[in-house]
């Protein structure tokens, strides 16, 4: 009976390292280029405390909900809603807005991408990711203004999400021909399961997981060049549950 090991390798915050990569902005490619917590960044900002000094929760915790909902244009309503739905109960409407604020004076560069991207897909009708691919966004054109705004969410939402997915399409692509050396070639068990959200899942022979890990993880960093640097997280685990960090 051959051994096997579940390998999960994870783009770690694939969107917001998009978002860096489209925009620009100078202050998360920094953070981005000296392999900094960018989660603990903005809570530093938010909560006015050294960044030594944030805690996980709900300091960073906050920091990182305010991260993915900002690079989508939440509201003050909604980072609310969504601080709850975390189990963050702490902070009030009035609060959200002030967090909204510090988030947007610190990310000032990604405002400006914001600007113009809403500004070209009310002139075009449409957005490209950074693949060159259009979505064409007819709500633009509404007479109702809900509709009009919600448009504009999509236009900024694609790039990025657009972006993202791209990625690890075009990861899984590369992977495909080593894949199938592994099992052709070598006759190695060597699976690809699962794609769940940024991460992909093998079942891989545990006799050759200390090759194949490596050379996937590299796969994966390497298949799409971006302004800041791309962060791939490896685990390895009998199942699913006992899934701990492996090193590469």
């Amino acid at each position: 009976m051959i051994d096997c090991s579940l390998l999960a390798l994870d783009y770690s915050q694939i969107e917001l390292r998009v978002a860096a990569h489209m925009s620009k902005d100078k202050t998360m490619g920094e953070i981005y280029q000296t392999d900094g917590d960018i989660h603990r960044e903005t809570a530093s900002a938010m909560f006015q405390v050294p960044i030594e000094e944030v805690n996980d929760r709900p300091q960073r915790k906050a920091g990182r909900t305010t991260n993915f909902g900002l690079i989508y244009g939440i509201s003050d309503k909604g980072l609310l809603e969504a601080f709850q739905h975390e189990g963050i109960t702490d902070f009030t409407l009035m609060e959200c807005g002030d967090f909204i604020q510090i988030w947007e004076g610190k990310y000032s560069g990604y405002f400006d991408w914001v600007q113009e991207i809403s500004a070209e897909a009310r002139r075009t009708g449409m957005v490209r990711d950074m693949f060159g691919r259009i979505r064409w966004i007819p709500e633009l054109q509404s007479s109702l203004k809900y509709v009009r705004e919600a448009g504009i969410r999509q236009a900024v939402n694609t790039p990025i999400q657009s972006g993202a997915g791209g990625i690890i399409k075009e990861a899984m692509r590369q992977l495909h021909p080593l894949v199938k050396q592994w099992q052709n070639d070598y006759h190695v068990v060597c699976r690809p399961l699962l794609q769940v959200h940024d991460e992909l899942i093998f079942e891989v022979e545990d006799e050759y997981l200390s090759i194949i890990a490596p050379q996937f993880h590299e796969v994966m960093v390497k298949a799409v060049e971006l302004t800041v640097p791309v962060k791939v997280e490896c685990e390895v685990g009998k199942n699913w549950k006992q899934l701990e960090t492996y090193s590469v």
